[in-house]
């Protein structure tokens, strides 16, 4: 059976370089569906921005699948297949898609919960961190 849940996202809104990623967020998924075959999970958050944006990366991660949206716009999808204990993310440059005032991510996640031939099984999890640089500052 297909089970689909809206949950709130967490985003960490750092202060960090763009070198590298220094993970502030923290995995997520809806409480006791961790391990439920075929499990659907909708996350999104609203946030403000203070300023024109003249950077922003979103790093992203879900096991076992995502489609990525900032602002109603289809970003990407993925992260690419692995092995849980080197789980790999992805990068996006989202600073097109944000805007001085009200902003919002939202993910569609998938887990599937069981083993297929191009991804082990494991707990369902989304992790997803936002960094904006604006001419003030970091946000």
């Amino acid at each position: 059976m297909k089970k689909t849940v809206l949950l709130l996202l967490t985003i960490a809104l750092s202060i960090t370089t763009f070198a590298q990623v220094d993970w502030k967020a923290n995995w997520i998924w809806y409480p006791g569906q961790q391990k439920t075959i075929n499990f659907n999970c909708m996350a999104r958050r609203a946030f403000d921005v203070k300023g024109p944006v003249t950077k922003a990366s979103l790093h992203i991660s879900v096991f076992t699948d995502y489609i990525l949206y900032v602002n109603g716009q289809k970003i990407g999808r993925g992260p690419t297949p692995s092995y849980p204990v080197y789980q790999s993310y992805d990068t996006y440059n989202v600073e097109a898609y944000l805007k001085p005032g009200a902003n919002s991510i939202a993910v569609a996640c998938h887990n599937y919960g069981t083993g297929v031939h191009w991804q082990y099984a494991g707990p369902g999890g989304l992790i997803c961190q936002l960094e904006i640089e604006t001419p003030s500052g970091n946000e």
